[in-house]
C-alpha cells in the first residue's frame, strides 16, 4: 500500500467517525428533547383543558390512587400540622405551588376513638364463658361461633386474654376441681 493510499483510507476512517459522531450528538439531543417535553402539542391541550377540570380528573375511573398523590405533588408544596398550640385541636396549614395558604382547624379525635373496638357480642359471649372455661377454650369457641376480633381475625388465648384483662374480669372462672 502506497503512503497516499494509507493517508485516503485513514481520512476517510475518519471521516466516517465523524459523521457517526455528529449522528450519536444529535440522537442523543433528540433523546434530551423528548425527555424534557414527554407531552405532544395535543397532550399539553388536553393537559390544560382537564386543569380547569380537577375534580372530573380526581374521580374518573381510571385515575389510580397513585395517580391522585401525583396531582396533589403538583399541587400542594408543603402542609404542616400543629397539634400543639391549642388544647384539643389541629391546625393544618397548607402551601399550595401557587403561592396561596389555606388553614383548617378541626377537633382533635380522642386518644383511641379510631381503633377498632371488639363487638360488644363478642364481649358478652366471653364474660359469659370465662365462669367455665379458660382462654384457650374461650377462643375456640368464638371461632367456631363465627365470631371475629375488633380487626376481624380469628381469636386466640391471647387475643381473649387482653379482652378480658383490659375490662377488668381477672378470672371470673370458678376453681373447679378435676
Amino acid at each position: 500500500m502506497t503512503r497516499n493510499a494509507g493517508y485516503t483510507q485513514l481520512e476517510s476512517r475518519w471521516e466516517e467517525a465523524l459523521r457517526d459522531l455528529q449522528q450519536r450528538q444529535r440522537d442523543r439531543q433528540e433523546f434530551i428533547n423528548q425527555q424534557q417535553s414527554p407531552l405532544s402539542a395535543r397532550d399539553k391541550r388536553i393537559v390544560k383543558e382537564l386543569s380547569g377540570d380537577l375534580a372530573t380528573v380526581w374521580h374518573a375511573e381510571t385515575t389510580s390512587m397513585e395517580d391522585r398523590k401525583k396531582l396533589l405533588r403538583f399541587l400542594i408544596r408543603r402542609v404542616h400540622l400543629d397539634g400543639g398550640s391549642e388544647t384539643g385541636k389541629i391546625r393544618l396549614e397548607v402551601e399550595w405551588h401557587t403561592g396561596a395558604h389555606s388553614s383548617l382547624v378541626i377537633d382533635r379525635p380522642a386518644v383511641g376513638v379510631w381503633a377498632p373496638k371488639t363487638p360488644a357480642a363478642v364481649e358478652q359471649r366471653i364474660e359469659e364463658l370465662l365462669s367455665e372455661h379458660d382462654q384457650t377454650t374461650i377462643a375456640d369457641i368464638l371461632n367456631r361461633e363465627g365470631l371475629r376480633s375488633a380487626k376481624g381475625l380469628l381469636f386466640t388465648r391471647s387475643t381473649v386474654g387482653y379482652i378480658v384483662r383490659s375490662r377488668g374480669w381477672g378470672r371470673k372462672r370458678a376453681a373447679k376441681p378435676r
